[in-house]
């Protein structure tokens, strides 16, 4: 017999809806509820039903890998290594080929992604990278210059056409009278430099560094907020101390 998510939840003692927002990764689940539900999954052997997942998070679970030369050599491993990481999380992978070349590559995607309902993790980029001895120094991309590509990109991020107006109008419009391709490119001067000292870290050559924990030691922060300053925005918090 099946393993059931009502069987999960009665292993881990919670609730089913607890079951389900592990399962879907949703938030306010404490870590250690996290954990014993996984526990239970594992323990039990369940997988969860696509269809349902489908329905209830109007999401396919499909992502798409499009791209214009099967001969490159490099495309079997960045395949496999997409492979592996839809196995790990769950999603099933679509490999298909366009001609990027061809005038009407716009049309072709966004009926291509609108038939097979792919979800947004497979979004298409025109990208690139400046890569030195496997450190990358810098990167960018072609933007969206397209009003449909624009909008089936919102759509896809459940954003309907009168959120899209309200929150991104602006962009739509100026898409609508007419843009050219354009592309942008971010160089990454710490790292260059972090190479050419020959350093092991790049924190060795940023004026401010941060540790792992977010704090910086040259200017002692974050620092505590005065009282004051909490009390304008109502804020408090349980167990501070106030300043005398």
């Amino acid at each position: 017999m099946a393993v059931t998510i009502k069987d999960v939840s009665k292993d881990a003692k919670v609730s089913i809806k607890t079951v389900s927002r592990v399962i879907n990764n949703e938030a306010n689940v404490a870590e250690e509820t996290k954990k014993r539900v996984q526990l239970s999954v594992n323990k039990l052997g369940f997988r969860p039903n696509k269809s349902a997942q489908s329905l209830r998070s109007k999401r396919s679970f499909i992502i798409a890998l499009l791209y214009d030369n099967p001969n490159k050599s490099y495309l079997a491993d960045i395949q496999s290594g997409i492979f592996k990481a839809c196995k790990l999380t769950g999603y099933n992978l679509v490999v298909q080929e366009c001609d990027y070349k061809s005038p009407d590559l716009n049309n072709t995607i966004i009926e291509f992604v609108e038939d097979l309902k792919i979800d947004p993790l497979g979004a298409l980029t025109d990208a690139y990278d400046i890569v030195l001895n496997g450190t990358e120094l810098g990167g960018g991309s072609v933007r969206i210059h397209d009003q449909e590509m624009q909008k089936t990109v919102l759509n896809l991020l459940s954003i309907d056409d009168e959120e899209a107006e309200e929150k991104f109008g602006f962009l739509i419009s100026a898409l609508q009278h007419g843009c050219p391709p354009h592309a942008g490119l971010a160089i990454g001067f710490d790292r260059m430099i972090m190479l050419m000292t020959d350093s092991d870290s790049i924190r060795d050559v940023i004026a401010f560094p941060k540790t792992q924990t977010a704090s910086c030691l040259l200017t002692d922060a974050p620092g505590q907020a005065a009282q004051d300053q909490l009390d304008e925005l109502h804020i408090r918090f349980h167990g501070l101390e106030k300043e005398e």
